[in-house]
C-alpha cells in the first residue's frame, strides 16, 4: 500500500543483541515502512551491536529500494552537534559519514545512557 506520506523512525532496544533472528525482524520491519510510505528519514543517536543490526538494515533498504527516498540522519543534542560533526568528517565516528545524509539536533534532549544502568525491564514470570 503506498500512501504517499512520509516517516521518521529511528530503533529503541538495548545495545547488545540476544535474539538471534533479531536482524530477520529488523529487516521486516524496515521494509514494511519503506513500502508504505513514498519517503522513510531513519535517526540514529546511540551505537552497539544492536544499532549495527538497524543501521544494516536501513542500509540494505537503500540498495533493495532504489527509488524510494530514504535517508538517515545522526541525531546529536545542539550541545554535542558540533563534536558529532567533526568526528565524521575526521572519520572517527561509529558510522561512516558518506552514509549518512547529515547530523541534526531535535528540538528536546536526547538523554546519555548511565554506563552503569541496566535498562532492561524486569518481566513478571509466567
Amino acid at each position: 500500500m503506498h500512501r504517499g506520506t512520509k516517516a521518521v523512525c529511528t530503533f529503541l532496544g538495548h545495545q547488545n543483541v540476544y535474539d538471534p533472528d533479531i536482524y530477520q525482524r529488523l529487516w521486516k520491519a524496515v521494509c514494511s515502512v519503506v513500502e508504505q510510505e513514498a519517503e522513510t528519514e531513519f535517526l540514529f543517536y546511540r551505537e552497539g551491536n544492536f544499532y549495527d543490526l538497524c543501521f544494516a538494515a536501513v542500509q540494505e533498504a537503500r540498495s533493495r529500494f532504489p527509488q524510494k527516498k530514504i535517508s538517515v540522519f545522526w541525531a546529536a543534542p545542539m550541545e554535542q552537534r558540533e563534536m558529532a560533526i567533526q568526528q565524521f568528517r575526521q572519520h572517527t565516528a561509529h558510522f561512516p559519514a558518506c552514509t549518512l545524509d547529515g547530523v541534526i539536533s531535535p528540538p528536546y534532549s536526547i538523554p546519555a545512557p548511565a554506563k552503569s544502568q541496566d535498562i532492561t525491564i524486569p518481566r513478571k514470570k509466567m
